[in-house]
């Protein structure tokens, strides 16, 4: 239990950093060509996938034990 603290606490505090260096920074005038909302999309999906894979064990259990409840249906 005190894990699942710890990782929430190292989250907020990444967060706020990231939230106090988006409000404290000069605006860059930079070009961003058209990959690069491509690359932050895959990067994204990436994550998202990465994170189904680890939990996959737990989301099969979680259908399962809706399959239980439900009686079986579908047989």
């Amino acid at each position: 239990m005190r894990r699942r603290y710890r990782i929430a606490e190292s989250a907020l505090i990444v967060l706020c950093v990231v939230l106090w260096l988006g409000t404290s920074a000069k605006p860059l005038y930079a070009y961003a060509d058209p990959g690069t909302g491509l690359m932050a999309i895959q990067i994204l999906g990436s994550t998202f996938a990465g994170i189904l894979f680890f939990i996959r064990k737990r989301i099969v259990a979680l259908f399962m034990r809706i399959r239980r409840v439900m009686g079986g249906a579908g047989r």
